[in-house]
């Protein structure tokens, strides 16, 4: 199966990618369109071959590049292994590409013009906030000004202030007005925090017009900004790339004349403020005559993140050039028909191959608590081994902890303030494969668990573990260092507040200025110690008084190791088991011979009756209010089916009377578990 290739199938691919060439040789920006499986990643690279092959020279000697832009660092390296050695190509993600262009010596001052209006901007959106605290407005202007006056001069760590030391913080302050002891502990913390936003803003903007600031800096590692410091984040980014290009005509003509080819993969995913940077550069381009393109490489039913363009992209981008492959190269033809099923669009895919019959597709309906007995089943069905592993795609987070060996962590993560009001962030920043997506926290915690967890493996040579300081060291030195990690070995806790107590014990008595620095270099936090962990816990992810949250942090710490291992082997996707479990966005390009998706009518708190919808109106016309939301079960569920290789089965754990019709339409029979 899936072995010969239909030769009429393999001329009409080539035609297709003899296409892209030409409309690369006119300067024609294109669209290229190409379903699951169909090699876009292939077609991309033969494009940038063509442009190595036909304009190389020609660039190298006028000192041009060509720009290739990705959406993970995953996709960057692959490129990059795929397409060789060459200078001529850089291939970045996104935010490393946009800061490179907009970054410059000549540019820096207009980037901080920039930055002083977004200043101004935030400044005024804080002040309409503060507008909404009706305590705040009971206050007459001279009462507001001095407030405002006070707490511009004080640094209090709001975070931990509690009705218990409220006043007892205030006086270390030297604050003693009863307009401050008049409000409540909450109150004050609300006021407090905006005020002290906008002070810190406006001290901003006064050290900017005095030009004390004259730069901007990109914090790549975190995704929140600290504009008061002149530090941008990957979306003020992308804000501040767009004006840049929109305002100044010179840039626009300094990117086309340097960059005259730029290729976007994944253009489903991209922020639309990237493809308007693009139609900016492609339509001046046309206005003074000069040689541009831009190629987006993708499939719009692929689009699953909520920030990425979609379909939208004709919208943003005028006058491309529509290219579309419809050949699939990876799935069985079962799997081909049931997909072309899911997206009903106008590009249905076939198989390239003769032989692509031989797939099996079942679709089940059950109950969560079968889960197991199911995957069980299925397990010895397939033959299932390490070296032929079962793939299984979940939809709630709460199931992928549970079936991996770590649920009262993500309990915590979910149960917490900052978590409550960002949920959809949930799931990139503590189930992520992509180390660069986790937030603050679980970041902290993943590298704290990489460091047990290579502590713990016997098989791990101490200069692996300790590599940031081991070069130039004597044997003397390694000895000190691994007799430390033998130490920490063979304590054999149970619980990571346990191993954190062993890390600061042995920190502290110890004189060893190695290993104090793999310490720091670990935890990465200023006075490194337990109490301050809690605090850091707690003001990342807490909003509340110190003491209402202290026993949950301290309960998170008292988890028993493992979980933590788990959670980290399952970030990693260590290899050597039989069942890989994976959240439905987390499979996102790769591919699997053996797939077992686990539905339900929801998808998280936020989409309720998800696919209850799409299913029970699959074969009616959408209404405009229902669209957005009938596209996003389309695509997951495309995305998801298109994974499997050879054999999917397909668990439905919620009541499907209602749209049973339907799913035998897509699927085929429906087979009652037992």
């Amino acid at each position: 199966m899936l072995s010969k290739i239909n030769d009429k199938n393999l001329l009409k691919e080539k035609e297709i990618l003899k296409n892209l060439f030409k409309n690369i040789s006119k300067n024609k920006s294109t669209l290229f369109n190409a379903g699951a499986g169909a090699g876009k990643t292939y077609s991309l690279i033969e494009c940038l071959k063509y442009v190595i092959r036909e304009e190389g020279r020609n660039l190298e000697n006028k000192n041009k590049k060509v720009i290739c832009i990705t959406y993970t660092n995953v996709a960057t390296n692959e490129i990059k292994e795929r397409l060789g050695n060459t200078n001529l190509i850089l291939v970045s993600t996104i935010h490393e590409r946009i800061w490179s262009l907009i970054n410059n010596k000549l540019y820096q001052s207009k980037l901080v013009e920039i930055h002083f209006e977004y200043t101004k901007e935030k400044i005024k959106e804080e002040n309409e906030k503060l507008k909404k605290n009706k305590k705040y407005l009971l206050y007459n202007k001279e009462e507001k000004s001095y407030i405002n006056e006070i707490i511009s001069k004080t640094n209090i760590k709001i975070q931990f202030l509690n009705k218990d030391n409220f006043e007892e913080e205030l006086k270390k302050e030297n604050i003693s007005d009863e307009i401050f002891f008049d409000m409540k502990v909450t109150n004050f913390k609300e006021i407090y925090k905006k005020l002290k936003k906008i002070s810190k803003l406006e001290n901003c903007l006064k050290e900017i017009e005095n030009k004390k600031y004259k730069n901007i800096e990109y914090t790549p590692l975190f995704n929140f900004d600290v504009l008061h410091k002149m530090k941008i984040s990957h979306d003020t980014l992308l804000e501040y790339g767009y004006r840049m290009i929109k305002k100044f005509d010179l840039l626009k003509q300094i990117i086309i004349d340097k960059y005259p080819y730029i290729f976007i993969d994944e253009y489903q995913d991209t922020d639309e403020k990237v493809v308007k940077i693009m139609n900016l550069l492609d339509e001046y381009s046309k206005k003074i005559n000069h040689k541009f393109y831009v190629g987006y490489f993708g499939d719009y039913v692929q689009n699953i993140y909520n920030s990425g363009v979609g379909e939208s992209i004709k919208e943003l981008h005028t006058d491309l050039d529509n290219v579309y492959k419809k050949y699939n190269r990876r799935s069985a033809k079962e799997i081909i028909e049931v997909a072309n099923k899911i997206k009903k669009n106008e590009f249905p895919q076939e198989s390239i191959y003769e032989d692509s019959d031989g797939g099996t597709i079942e679709f089940f309906s059950g109950k969560e608590e079968e889960i197991k007995a199911f995957l069980e089943k299925v397990e010895k069905e397939w033959n299932i081994t390490q070296d032929s592993p079962l793939h299984c795609f979940i939809l709630t987070n709460k199931l992928i902890a549970e079936y991996s060996g770590f649920q009262d962590i993500y309990d915590f993560f979910y149960k917490s303030d900052y978590y409550k009001k960002n949920y959809n962030q949930l799931t990139s920043e503590l189930f992520s494969n992509d180390m660069t997506k986790l937030g603050s926290i679980p970041s902290f915690f993943f590298r704290i668990s990489k460091f047990l967890n290579d502590l713990q493996n016997e098989k791990t040579f101490v200069t692996d573990i300790f590599s940031k300081v081991y070069r130039g060291k004597n044997l003397k030195q390694l000895r000190t260092l691994k007799k430390i990690m033998v130490e920490i070995r063979n304590s054999k806790k149970e619980t990571l507040n346990d191993y954190l107590e062993k890390i600061f014990e042995l920190y502290n008595r110890n004189e060893d200025l190695d290993y104090k620095k793999i310490v720091k270099n670990v935890f990465q936090i200023e006075d490194i110690s337990l109490e301050n962990i809690k605090k850091y816990i707690i003001q990342e992810l807490f909003d509340d008084e110190y003491g209402n949250n202290i026993n949950e942090v301290e309960n998170f710490l008292k988890i028993e190791i493992n979980q933590y291992f788990n959670w980290y082997r399952y970030l990693i996707e260590e290899k050597g088991e039989k069942i890989y479990y994976h959240t439905y966005h987390g499979t996102k390009g790769r591919e699997f011979e053996n797939v077992v998706i686990i539905m339900e009518n929801s998808f998280g708190r936020n989409n309720k009756n998800l696919f209850f919808d799409f299913f029970k109106n699959y074969n009616k016309k959408i209404e405009e209010k229902d669209l957005k939301k009938h596209n996003e079960a389309r695509n997951l569920l495309y995305v998801s089916v298109t994974r499997a290789i050879k054999n999917l089965k397909i668990f439905y754990i919620d009541d499907i009377s209602e749209f049973s019709g339907n799913i035998k339409k897509v699927f085929g029979d429906i087979k009652k578990f037992q």
